[in-house]
């Protein structure tokens, strides 16, 4: 499996939103080699333009918080090597997602964070994404999450 932490943080050149990268695989489950890069949400409205982040300005970056998407995000936590596996019908590995390093957090679930409030954070997570469905893969998102937390958070802007 691939080393998830080593990578370029990307956004993307036409709406300056991060970029999750995407690793697909072929029908072995082996890596094809190439890289993908795709919204974080669905509601974008075009495709994907990445760029390194060093790219950009700052202030030119639309940053959202990467648990309940509000625009507004204040806090970075770092958590590196968080990704999934997408699998098909029959267990075989479709691709590989890296969520990158930084997490970024408005002011309401940076508090449920350091309060350790993990079942508030869930609720208002799958609440902002309005599809209770996905709850179990966003609670292994966020488990994921405090598993590779590391040091304290940092303020953004």
């Amino acid at each position: 499996m691939s080393d998830l932490s080593k990578r370029a943080s990307m956004v993307c050149g036409v709406c300056s939103q991060p970029l999750n990268r995407f690793l697909p695989m072929d029908a072995d489950g082996a890596f094809t080699g190439e890289v993908e890069y795709r919204h974080r949400s669905e509601a974008a409205n075009h495709q994907p333009a990445p760029q390194p982040v060093a790219e950009h300005f700052e202030a030119d970056l639309d940053w959202v918080c990467d648990f309940c998407n509000d625009r507004e995000p204040v806090w970075s936590y770092r958590a590196p090597g968080v990704g999934s596996i997408v699998l098909d019908d029959d267990d075989a590995i479709v691709h590989e997602d890296d969520f990158g390093e930084d997490w970024a957090a408005c002011r309401t679930c940076a508090h449920l964070i350091e309060k350790d409030l993990r079942r508030r954070l869930l609720d208002r997570a799958v609440t902002a994404l309005g599809d209770p469905t996905v709850r179990p893969s966003v609670q292994a998102l966020h488990t994921a999450f405090f598993l590779q937390k590391r040091g304290k958070r940092r303020r953004l802007g």
